[in-house]
């Protein structure tokens, strides 16, 4: 089955049942001529140091959007089965369990949708690919009009981006034994 890695849902205000205060700061809008405050823009306060797997979240009064930005941590040891459409609700459980944020579940995924995404799909041992040999493919696939693939800082990682959206892929196992090495040893060399 694949999997997301980090997705990010944008959903009407109106799915958003509380929230606490603390955890946000207030971007409003103003008008460029009164200074008047027209429209709230509340962004997580932590989102450089996110709830674990909570990423971002925006509640924007002028758009009338939710926008909210998760990574399979937030699935915690059920990380390695990904965000699909399996584990959604747990992640969604999850959100609403941070003490940043409550939604409705139910609207959230009736009504929300992917505006970003980096997907993965565990690939069988038995196939043996190396992610050279995965990302020459990708690259020939087609994906839709207007992706430009490229390498990320010359690394194993291939971007399929455009504007506002990008496919990602790369080597999960690399990533995942360096966290388990950081967390026995506490530091990487």
């Amino acid at each position: 089955m694949r999997g997301l890695d980090t997705i990010q849902i944008v959903a009407p205000l109106e799915v958003v049942q509380d929230y606490n205060k603390q955890y946000f700061k207030d971007l409003g809008t103003k008008n460029h001529d009164s200074g008047e405050l027209i429209a709230h823009r509340l962004v997580l306060k932590d989102s450089k140091n996110p709830h674990l797997g909570l990423n971002q979240v925006v509640m924007n009064t002028g758009t009338g959007e939710l926008t909210l930005s998760l990574s399979a941590k937030i699935l915690r040891e059920d990380y390695h089965k990904l965000i699909n459409s399996d584990t959604i609700e747990r992640a969604i459980h999850e959100v609403n369990n941070s003490g940043r944020v409550q939604v409705d579940s139910q609207r959230l995924i009736d009504e929300g949708g992917v505006q970003l995404c980096d997907i993965t799909q565990n690939i069988p041992k038995h196939h043996n690919y190396s992610v050279q040999e995965f990302n020459s493919v990708l690259k020939l696939a087609s994906i839709g009009s207007g992706f430009n693939p490229r390498t990320y800082k010359g690394s194993d990682t291939l971007v399929l981006a455009k504007p506002g959206r990008w496919i990602t892929s790369y080597n999960k196992t690399i990533e995942l034994n360096q966290a388990k090495a950081v967390k026995q040893f506490g530091h990487l060399h």
